[in-house]
């Protein structure tokens, strides 16, 4: 049962804080909007008079830890005799459920931009693995050009997963999207992600934000011409192109990151890819889905390639590789470096003998571990494939018939239309992690697809869940997928 209400009336003081009117009511708060006297600064005042004195304190101290631009600030929380108050930021009056309640229809564009901002901050918390109260859809407030700001639902305790957040913004997203735009088929994917399947895990917050990130890429830049191609060392004949493929969205990507590339990165070369058409494919977790098409590099990335991207690299600015960084790589990452990278690259350049293996620069790289997979992936305009991409290409007629397993130059066909390296020569970097089926309680893990010359008895359809994106092995490298639009 709450506690009688104190009585508070405007001009009532709180510490540094004075009272000015009352926004809202309810049976164990009031809230107020006030002013901190000292530096006449506009604040929001929770006074707070129930029964959990000590678990509203503790969420707010909590709360006052967070440092985030979209997150609200919670300035300090004062206990006096009758009740809590707690002052904070005051963030902008419209909130997303005003926008649904009114029946306002958001372009998938605008819809993608203000999901970005709300997943970016919830992956702040999920990244610090700080616990959350649900998150409503009156806790969303837009300010200009619908610029996101989140109340602050940090709180203290053991963080918890918990589907009802997930939940509350898809189902008021969804009828607010206006359908048949450009990007409405893919946003309508990417809620599935969020929501999760029986099959698959809901994915991490700062995925949705690399998901959302790359859409908002996709439209916005949906009516530029492509830009022409760069000169490359490996060359197969172009295939037809098709359409571009819902699951092609996971990635990373923004307008802006897109325009910094057009300088600092490798142009995109069709002659590089082969083109996985649109149809029916089998799924991982069984059954089968409509995937459109994608294109995929035909080849792992090789020793000469990372090399030409590590001499890339040293050629930007602290910035431009900023730009190039994942967005939540961890502060101890600071080198693309694949493991034994120092020994192994001289001996592929004079095409010697390493750990008893034959190496030249057509050769696959080896020892990167993801955060280096993805750095190069984004340098090329492209990303990891997923696993559902993988699997198409595995599946289709693209994909090279009783291949070597074992170690070796990568293979390439003079006819441009055949995908190899799935069954083996290393194992491939996937784009998210995913749950392993085998434990279903467990957390979603990176995963390595494909066989590998250490596991020649795996093929293209073998799955290993690693403890850490850091993992790097020597059977371990990656190719780049590709949106159709590019």
């Amino acid at each position: 049962m709450s506690q009688p209400s104190p009585h508070l009336k405007p001009g009532f003081q709180i510490g540094d804080y004075s009272l000015t009117s009352l926004s809202e009511s309810l049976p164990d708060r009031q809230i107020w909007l006030g002013r901190q006297v000292s530096i006449k600064r506009k604040v929001e005042v929770v006074c707070y008079f129930g029964e959990n004195r000590e678990s509203f304190l503790a969420d707010a101290q909590t709360q006052a830890k967070i440092e985030d631009s979209i997150i609200g600030l919670v300035y300090e929380a004062i206990a006096t005799k009758d009740f809590i108050a707690l002052a904070r930021e005051v963030l902008p009056t419209k909130s997303l459920q005003a926008i649904a309640q009114y029946r306002v229809q958001l372009l998938p564009i605008e819809a993608t931009r203000i999901l970005s901002q709300i997943a970016g901050a919830l992956a702040v918390l999920e990244r610090q693995g700080i616990a959350q109260q649900d998150l409503k859809t009156s806790d969303i407030r837009l300010g200009i050009d619908n610029a996101v700001r989140l109340q602050n639902i940090a709180k203290a305790g053991p963080r918890e997963t918990t589907a009802l957040t997930r939940q509350a913004l898809t189902a008021i997203f969804r009828p607010i999207v206006k359908s048949g735009q450009p990007g409405s088929t893919r946003l309508s994917s990417v809620f599935d992600y969020i929501e999760g399947t029986p099959e698959q895990a809901p994915i991490p917050w700062s995925q949705v934000e690399e998901l959302t990130r790359r859409v908002d890429h996709q439209l916005s830049n949906a009516n530029q011409p492509p830009k022409p191609s760069a000169p490359s060392k490996k060359k197969t004949k172009k295939t037809p192109t098709g359409l571009w493929t819902v699951l092609g969205v996971l990635g990373l990507a923004i307008a802006a990151w897109f325009l910094f590339l057009q300088n600092t990165s490798p142009s995109f070369d069709p002659d590089l890819v082969i083109t996985v058409p649109a149809k029916n494919y089998a799924l991982p977790s069984g059954g089968e889905r409509q995937m459109e098409s994608f294109r995929i590099d035909a080849t792992e990335v090789t020793i000469g390639e990372y090399a030409d991207f590590l001499a890339a690299w040293e050629e930007l600015n602290n910035a431009q590789q900023e730009q190039l960084w994942p967005e939540d790589k961890p502060a101890s990452k600071t080198s693309l470096l694949p493991k034994d990278w120092k020994d192994y690259s001289p001996i592929a350049g004079a095409q010697g003998t390493w750990n008893g293996r034959q190496l030249s620069l057509n050769c696959p790289v080896m020892g990167v571990d993801w955060w280096d997979a993805q750095t190069y992936a984004r340098w090329k305009k492209g990303f990891l494939p997923t696993e559902e991409q993988w699997w198409a290409a595995s599946h289709s007629i693209l994909a090279a018939d009783n291949e070597q397993r074992g170690w070796g130059p990568v293979r390439m066909d003079s006819e441009g239309e055949t995908i190899f390296g799935l069954n083996g020569n290393v194992a491939e970097w996937a784009q998210l992690p995913s749950r392993d089926p085998a434990f279903p309680i467990n957390p979603p893990k990176p995963v390595a697809l494909g066989g590998s010359f250490l596991r020649e008895s795996k093929d293209a359809f073998t799955r290993e869940w690693l403890d850490s994106f850091d993992t790097r092995r020597e059977d371990l490298g990656f190719r780049v997928a590709y949106d159709m639009e590019q």
